[in-house]
């Protein structure tokens, strides 16, 4: 016998202890009790998030034909800065909602371009980055381009 077992030689052979008050816990219900715990409130949804914005690109690739239309539209925008035309356009805003963003509409007045990278100025200050324009439409257009 090891010096341990002769420590406890006499509860050794006692039977173990059931609650007559308190059912016996399943093994199911004593296993969740050394389960993790979320320490970090709101951080398996802020991954779920983060996940869906990566995986889940809104943005639609315009084809060449598209690109074009788009490059005249601005070069006509640009000729005729100073009428300040009212303009609008569809652009995608990545802020506009939290998993990635959505394309919007906006109508206004443009007042300038900047460039670095390139996007337009609206009256309001709005500024719209040209990479995230996917359609431009309005009056000016017309009257200045062949189509």
């Amino acid at each position: 016998m090891s010096k341990n077992s002769r420590r406890y030689s006499d509860i050794i052979d006692l039977p173990h202890h059931q609650s007559v008050r308190k059912p016996h816990m399943s093994v199911y219900n004593r296993a969740a009790q050394f389960a993790p715990f979320a320490a970090l409130v709101g951080y398996d949804q802020m991954v779920e998030n983060t996940a869906a914005a990566l995986l889940l690109d809104q943005r639609v690739m315009l084809s060449e034909d598209q690109n074009e239309i788009l490059d005249e539209k601005l070069k006509v925008l640009q000729e005729h800065l100073t009428e300040m035309p009212q303009i609008h356009i569809t652009y995608f805003d990545e802020n506009s909602n939290e998993l990635g963003g959505r394309y919007v509409s906006y109508y206004g007045i443009v007042k300038g371009v900047k460039y670095h990278p390139a996007r337009l100025i609206m009256m309001d200050r709005k500024e719209i980055l040209v990479s995230d324009i996917s359609d431009i439409d309005g009056k000016i257009f017309e009257d200045n381009m062949d189509t």
